[in-house]
């Protein structure tokens, strides 16, 4: 808070309080009374001695006023977040011209002194005057809260005041002069060169100044003209009017609103516009003031301060609280301090009476009427102080007292009418941290006659030690702290729509706010709908918590050196760290800390040999201004340092080294900490992280010479990140096969046979989910031929497993479970678990997986059951995530095929459940999908519309991740559901689809399937003879490619719509070459039809 007093209360300390009504007549507040000198107090008619007097006790407080002082920016860089002004002449080139140049450098120095003092009042810091125009920065070299709206305010004043003057040159010319200003708000990298010194210095790079040059250009003579960061930033404090056709080519978002004014009522009236907040994890602190509020409605009124950092939601917090007071018929008063109006008289209560007005003049109909409406009980004169105060004018004449006598009388009035009235009142000032003094003796007023009464009375504070109810009768405190953990994780799944993250994601992003509210929900919505590849970005901090840190980060000296130090780190450590990475004597390191103690950016042990940060958020703001060259020396110190004093870091964290390798522009010790870190990450599932690092092993390898050793490390790291992107992204993503086909091209030029039978059974597996099962048929080919050549046991069996599937998919079931068996017998897992890292999934299990299926098309459906729990079983056994994952949703896939609910159905719910957790995106979706397709065919019933629209969805976010194989097999699910739902116009459009699909992909497995629910359409539809002829080609296909259990499914179908001999004969022989029968939906079927003959 600015500890500059009113100017009332200045001037009556010095015995000059007569003079308060010499500058009231001059329009002169608070804000203007500091910006004054001597030139002016002389023009006002003051006296010599009382001259000397003012300005003496000015200076003597040191407040002769920092907006006439500018604070000298410092050496070096920062990033910075600004609200950048732009203003020049209109028509300065024809003036130029016209007037001589006496004149035009007198009309040009009075426009920069204007724009100067104006700027300096509202926080601002000119950083250039040049030819006609000027260029002032907020958020540097000192960040304030609200920078953009001083930005904007000071904009909006200068166009008021530079327009008001009376600009008449030496030469008796008057000339009429025209300016237009631009701000826009964005980052940028600012400083001050200790290399290049031209002019004073500073130089500025960003596309904020950018903006702010093009929108000034844009705006009209007398306007301002904001982005579209300023318009979202200030849109409920001003009215903008957005303009479409302003231009700025080669700008991002560059949309351009023409500012119309300040908003008559930023805030509601009588509540605050979040009155609708969540308590989440806050329900210690709500009993606590529950307690308080029972105490003062039974005449015990009470003083509360409600304290916390910003973004923990101390108004969010309130809010319910105080619509349940006002539900019990208390009377609600809510203010609220603004930033940068510390010194505004009553500026809370202007706002909070201005509001009641506004919204009792669409009652009354005149402002006039509306006062009276609200302060009944006044008296004409009593009413024309408050008419002053908010600047309705009533025609009643304010008392013949000093404006000091004025003051007291108009709190003492105030004061009263809060508290007044025989129902409760709840009093809450929200920001006590930017309130006036005026206000703050008003309330204590308040608190003085709310003795005996039903008041309670709530301030919120950024500072736990805020004074404002220091000198009051009951006076109670509640800090609020960060949410914990179980709070924390609520609020993140709300923030993401419900959307469950991957644990190290919800880790990460835990970690990373520390419980603040804000901070969390700021970071968490873009989730709900993202990839999460950006979550290594650096973090944006919201703008109230980055001001808010940014403003205490300027107070220092030495300690931003330290602080930026601490960050780059990025972990807690000692002073010796600090003196190291920055080359300074402990001593000097000492002092520093202090500072940043008193700052309340860090804390640190006794013994001072653990420091860290007070919150990460407060890492996060430091970090984010640190840029160039500075950053890159930090980050390699911080690696050396590391090393040394964590000699084991390499190999149980390579990920920390690996962070300041990247950090610090070093590919030749960065390259193998990436691929260390992401295959460190790859075993343990963690997909994201591996991804990100291993992507990071590649860009550092492009930026090394093109030599054998760096040609095989590339091969690694391909290896590596191939099978992370075989995990994320599926199988058959494009991506993937480009990374293969990279990778087998390098494995031939370095002679790495064991990377090209990876290779070749990567590229394998990515033709099969893609469907092209010629192509995995020749890949297939090759790598059994390559492992023969080179006598690789391991291929050798992947090989065979390679065979098979593909004879799977292409009804070669005989020869399907041949190659299956042989490949999984020749599995060892103490020689073959390594495999499931390097192709993203386990040999064992895969083989299991298709081998079930396979069995279960060949009429061993107990065979089919055990492989399928063998799969899942193996898959927890040696603990990895996609295998288990894939297993599961591949058993909820042969639960839908089957027709059969229960546990197999359920192995989905897991498989959603994993997918979410380590990020497997196809395997999350087919389990949704089957699982819900398998409980919907073993029920048998019609869906209702909401059923039938999540069953869509679910589908549809399958086939999203997976276009390519399985989708006969899906729509052969949708077409089942819709005949049960009666809807068999659509069913057939799915079966049309799923044909086309076969088509493509020459995926003919279920083909008998297919042909049997079409024909169930037709026998729907009253095509007795078509359905007849449809079943036998069904049957016929099945008996064709082996597919003894869809043979046994047609053959009931044929019984149950012509019960004949000849059908049962059928059915009995279909069931005769069955090799195996469980409990399932066809065996039950079957034998209610054999009993039923």
């Amino acid at each position: 808070m600015n500890d500059r007093p009113e100017m009332i209360v200045f001037l009556d300390r010095l015995g000059l309080g007569h003079l308060v009504d010499v500058f009231l007549a001059e329009d002169v507040d608070d804000d203007v009374f500091w910006t004054l000198g001597e030139a002016e107090f002389q023009e006002l008619g003051l006296s010599l001695g009382h001259r000397k007097k003012l300005i003496g006790a000015m200076e003597q407080v040191g407040l002769v006023t920092e907006r006439f002082v500018q604070e000298e920016p410092r050496d070096g860089f920062e990033l910075r977040r600004l609200s950048v002004m732009f203003i020049d002449m209109v028509g300065s080139t024809q003036l130029a011209e016209r007037l001589s140049a006496d004149d035009m450098h007198d009309l040009l120095q009075s426009f920069f002194v204007t724009c100067s003092d104006v700027a300096r009042r509202f926080g601002g810091y000119v950083a250039s005057l040049h030819g006609d125009g000027a260029l002032v920065l907020f958020g540097y070299p000192r960040t304030r809260v609200g920078d953009a709206e001083r930005a904007v305010n000071a904009a909006m004043t200068m166009q008021t005041d530079l327009n008001a003057r009376n600009y008449r040159v030496p030469s008796g010319e008057k000339v009429e002069v025209g300016f237009r200003i631009g701000v826009a708000t964005g980052p940028a990298i600012i400083g001050k060169s200790d290399q290049i010194k031209v002019g004073d210095g500073l130089r500025m790079v960003g596309n904020v100044m950018n903006r702010a040059a093009r929108l000034q250009n844009a705006s009209p003579p007398g306007g301002v003209m904001v982005d579209v960061e300023t318009q979202g930033d200030l849109n409920s404090l001003f009215d903008f009017d957005f303009k479409p056709d302003v231009e700025m080519k080669g700008i991002e978002r560059a949309g351009a609103y023409l500012l119309v004014g300040r908003r008559q009522n930023a805030r509601a009236a009588g509540a605050d516009p979040r009155l609708g907040g969540d308590v989440l994890g806050r329900e210690d602190e709500t009993e606590a003031v529950q307690t308080f509020w029972h105490g003062a409605v039974s005449g015990k009124p009470v003083q509360l301060l409600v304290s916390g950092d910003p973004g923990l939601g101390k108004s969010t917090f309130l809010g319910p609280l105080v619509t349940m007071f006002a539900a019990n018929s208390a009377r609600i008063h809510w203010l609220g301090a603004k930033p940068g109006a510390e010194n505004a008289a009553f500026g809370p209560v202007k706002d909070y009476l201005n509001g009641l007005i506004s919204a009792e003049t669409t009652l009354s109909g005149k402002p006039e009427a509306a006062l009276k409406a609200l302060f009944p009980k006044f008296g004409e004169q009593d009413l024309a102080l408050v008419t002053g105060l908010v600047g309705v004018s009533d025609g009643a004449t304010v008392p013949p007292q000093t404006a000091a006598q004025n003051r007291a009388k108009l709190i003492s009035l105030l004061a009263d009418w809060f508290v007044a009235g025989d129902a409760p009142v709840v009093i809450v000032l929200e920001d006590a941290h930017w309130c006036d003094p005026t206000t703050r003796d008003l309330l204590a007023l308040c608190a003085e006659r709310a003795q005996q009464r039903r008041v309670m009375m709530i301030a919120t504070s950024r500072n736990a030690h805020d004074d404002i109810w220091a000198d009051c009768h009951n006076p109670a405190s509640l800090p609020l702290k960060p949410l914990d953990r179980e709070a924390s994780e609520a609020l993140l799944l709300r923030s993401t729509g419900g959307r469950v993250l991957p644990d190290t994601v919800r880790e990460k992003l835990i970690e990373q706010c520390g419980g603040n509210p804000l901070m969390l929900e700021s970071l968490a919505r873009p989730l709900a709908e993202s990839d999460l590849d950006g979550l290594h970005d650096d973090v944006i901090v919201p703008q109230t918590i980055y001001a808010s840190v940014a403003e205490r980060l300027d107070r220092l000296e030495d300690g931003r050196k330290f602080a930026s130090a601490l960050a780059v780190i990025g972990m807690n450590c000692d002073c010796e760290a600090i003196a190291a990475m920055l080359d300074w004597p402990l001593a000097k390191t000492d002092a520093a800390l202090d500072e940043l103690l008193r700052a309340g950016l860090v804390s640190c042990s006794d013994s001072r040999d653990d420091i860290g940060f007070y919150h990460q958020i407060y890492r996060e703001v430091v970090y984010e201004r640190v840029v160039g060259t500075e950053r890159k020396n930090l980050h390699q110190k911080a690696l050396s340092l590391i090393e040394d004093f964590h000699p084991d870091i390499a190999e149980k964290q390579p990920h920390v080294l690996a962070d300041h390798a990247i950090a610090a522009g070093d590919p030749v010790v960065a390259v193998p900490l990436t691929i260390e870190a992401g295959e460190k990450f790859l075993a343990g599932s963690s997909l994201l992280e591996a991804d990100y690092y291993l992507e990071k092993a590649i860009a550092g390898l492009d930026d090394l010479p093109s030599t054998s050793a760096n040609k095989i490390t590339r091969l690694k790291a391909l290896a590596a990140i191939a099978s992370v992107k075989r995990s994320r992204l599926g199988i058959s993503a494009k991506e993937v096969g480009v990374l293969g086909r990279e990778m087998l091209s390098l494995a031939k030029d370095v002679g790495d046979m064991q990377a090209v039978l990876l290779a070749l059974n990567g590229l394998y597996a990515h033709s099969l989910v893609a469907a092209d099962y010629r192509s995995a048929a020749d890949w297939g080919a090759e790598l059994s031929e390559v492992s023969q050549q080179t006598q690789d046991r391991r291929f050798s069996m992947v090989g065979r497993r390679a065979v098979g599937v593909v004879a799977l998919h292409t009804a070669r079931f005989d020869e399907a479970e041949a190659e299956l068996r042989a490949a999984l017998d020749a599995y060892d897992a103490s020689k073959d678990l390594h495999l499931a890292i390097a192709h993203g999934y386990d040999h064992a299990e895969i083989c299991g997986v298709f081998l079930s299926f396979t069995l279960w098309m060949r009429g061993d459906l107990q065979g089919a059951r055990e492989l399928s729990r063998f799969s899942v079983d193996h898959s927890r056994q040696i603990d990895h995530a996609h295998s288990l994952a894939q297993a599961l949703s591949f058993r909820a896939m042969l639960a839908a095929i089957a027709a059969e609910g229960g546990e197999m159905a359920e192995a989905g719910t897991e498989a959603i459940d994993l997918g979410t957790r380590f990020d497997l995106k196809v395997m999350r979706e087919a389990g949704w999908y089957f699982r819900e397709s398998a409980w919907f065919l073993a029920r048998g019933e019609a869906l209702t519309p909401e059923q039938m629209a999540g069953l869509r969805e679910a589908e549809a976010a399958f086939l999203k991740v997976n276009p390519d194989n399985y989708g006969p097999v899906a729509k052969s699910f949708m077409a089942r559901i819709l005949i049960s739902s009666g809807k068999y116009d659509e069913a057939a459009s799915e079966l049309d689809k799923a044909v086309e699909k076969e088509a493509q992909t020459g995926e003919i497995w279920i083909t008998p399937e297919l042909t049997r629910i079409r024909a169930l359409v037709a026998q729907a539809k009253g095509d007795s003879a078509g359905a007849r002829e449809l079943r036998q080609t069904a049957f016929d296909r099945a008996i064709e490619t082996g597919a003894k259990t869809f043979a046994l499914r047609i053959a009931c179908d044929m019984v149950e719509a012509d019960p004949s001999d000849e059908t049962r004969n059928i059915l009995f022989d279909a069931a005769n070459n069955m090799v195996s029968l469980d409990e399932g939906w066809d065996v039950r079927r079957y034998e209610r039809l054999r009993l039923a003959s």
